[in-house]
């Protein structure tokens, strides 16, 4: 009878297990007993996961050998060992489990990637080994990163770390936890750079949504602020955009729902002044980011990808339509001026023709009137964009009042009525507090409606203030409301 090597009795021992957790138990034991499973950890535990993701890479080689049935009980395996791993680990161990299942999913990806181009990019239907080599390391990498960022997340929310407050940088964890915090973003940055050239694929499409969700619950916990990451993810947005436009992506499911929750969960944790300062970081990636969201913005409209088919119900979709609307409202309200080229862009994604996406309107012509139309905030000044022929700035304070010129900004700062310096600390308090929105609501007068709450709450005792502030804000609707009846459809009577 011929002799059957130790690692293919430990498979067959294992193929006769049906439950998942004792399937990932056995595993483990096994791969301690067995020297050629298990080289270079030791009966370590953490090792032991070392060796189990990079061994996936080993199973990725040979795909094309294994048939569905071990493929289900594989991916059962990588859910369960990961819960099973992580359970009461503790967060140095989870950083160093983190920083080896990034290596083993970078391995599969180059892997994955070479495998892609040697079938070309149109032979992959859903039989060939491309596809499923490409669905098999997607699942099982996500798999595993779902799993540990969900036990990281726990570990963040945990009442025993400091409490600190939200106009922070970045929390004051651990060295530890601080690690996984700055390497979680590069880690994702790298994933998506990477699936990026796969987007075609759905199983890249869906490692995409996968990415975009964990890093959502991770930046949402910690408050960290990536640029880098939000800047490799607006590339790989557009693109995703641009090829669905095209018709370059078939039979896929859209991560266009995982988009909405990624921003949804940063607005929702963030303070609006905080997250603002995020894409306030510069010039060019404001531009950027400005088109993704009507990138967006368009692709909700799109007659095959639109609606129902992304979203579920076109009322979802309408509200994901408003949504990126507004965030993108409020990123160009941050702005010093609205790009020439995205001018037309504005009133395309606002769907002006349609009566369902009234809303839609109102915010792209808050973003054109407000950044285009602006009047001097001193009413005895009282110049336009126009006049000036350059982009107002704004108070560095408060960030929502506009002047034409230096000048006219120290006037108002020391106004002997009205001053600046007075309301700018309310302002920013009524902002710290959640109390008032600066983000894009349908109203195109949203920083004089500010100033007006900022006035009645704080200063009504001072009448005089408040006369002055009211007779100010009346003015500024009349010089609004023609110039918005002038250039505006003949629709649009006013903007009140």
């Amino acid at each position: 009878m011929p002799v059957i090597p130790k690692s293919r009795r430990i498979e067959q021992d294992l193929d006769s297990i049906t439950d998942p957790e004792d399937y990932a138990i056995a595993f483990f034991a096994a791969s301690v007993k067995d020297p050629d499973r298990l080289k270079h950890c030791g009966q370590c535990l953490l090792g032991c996961a070392m060796q189990i993701t990079l061994g996936l890479k080993e199973e990725h080689r040979a795909l094309h050998s294994l048939d569905d049935r071990l493929l289900s009980k594989r991916q059962a395996f990588c859910s369960s060992s990961i819960c099973f791993l992580t359970k009461e680990r503790t967060s140095q161990q989870l950083s160093e489990l983190l920083r080896r299942l990034d290596t083993c999913t970078c391995e599969i990806t180059t892997d994955t990637i070479a495998m892609y181009h040697v079938h070309g990019s149109h032979t992959h239907d859903e039989h060939s080994p491309c596809s499923k080599a490409c669905n098999h390391s997607s699942n099982q990498a996500m798999s595993l990163a779902h799993l540990l960022f969900d036990r990281l997340a726990g570990i963040l929310r945990s009442s025993s770390l400091p409490k600190v407050s939200k106009r922070a940088s970045h929390k004051r964890w651990p060295n530890s936890i601080n690690d996984i915090i700055i390497d979680t973003p590069q880690i994702l940055i790298d994933s998506v750079r990477q699936w990026n050239l796969l987007l075609p694929c759905p199983s890249a499409l869906n490692f995409l949504a996968g990415a975009l969700c964990i890093c959502g619950r991770i930046l949402a916990v910690t408050l960290t602020r990536s640029d880098t990451f939000l800047k490799h993810l607006i590339i790989s947005v557009r693109s995703l955009c641009k090829r669905v436009r095209k018709r370059q992506v078939e039979n896929t499911t859209l991560p266009l729902p995982s988009l909405h929750n990624f921003f949804e969960a940063m607005t929702k944790q963030c303070p609006s002044h905080y997250y603002m300062g995020v894409w306030a970081s510069n010039g060019g990636f404001q531009v950027e980011a400005l088109r993704m969201f009507f990138d967006m913005i368009k692709l909700c409209r799109h007659p095959e990808f639109g609606g129902a088919h992304a979203f579920g119900t076109q009322e979802r979709c309408d509200n994901a339509m408003a949504f990126f609307a507004s965030l993108g409202s409020s990123v160009a309200y941050q702005m010093d001026h609205v790009p020439e080229d995205l001018e037309p862009k504005l009133w395309v994604a606002s769907g002006m023709g349609d009566e369902r996406d009234e809303r839609l309107m109102w915010i792209m012509c808050e973003i054109k009137f407000l950044r285009r139309d602006t009047t001097c905030c001193v009413p005895r000044c009282g110049k336009t964009f126009q006049e000036v022929g350059t982009g107002f700035k704004r108070c560095s304070g408060c960030r929502i009042v506009p002047y034409c010129s230096p000048n006219c900004q120290t006037k108002d700062w020391n106004d002997p009525v009205f001053p600046h310096k007075k309301t700018c600390v309310l302002v920013q308090r009524f902002l710290d507090a959640g109390k008032v929105s600066i983000t894009g609501d349908g109203s195109s007068t949203n920083w004089i409606a500010l100033l007006d709450k900022v006035a009645k709450s704080e200063l009504m005792k001072d009448r005089e203030l408040l006369d002055y502030l009211v007779s100010w804000s009346k003015t500024k609707n009349e010089i609004r409301s023609k110039d918005v009846h002038v250039q505006a459809t003949k629709r649009i009577v006013n903007v009140d």
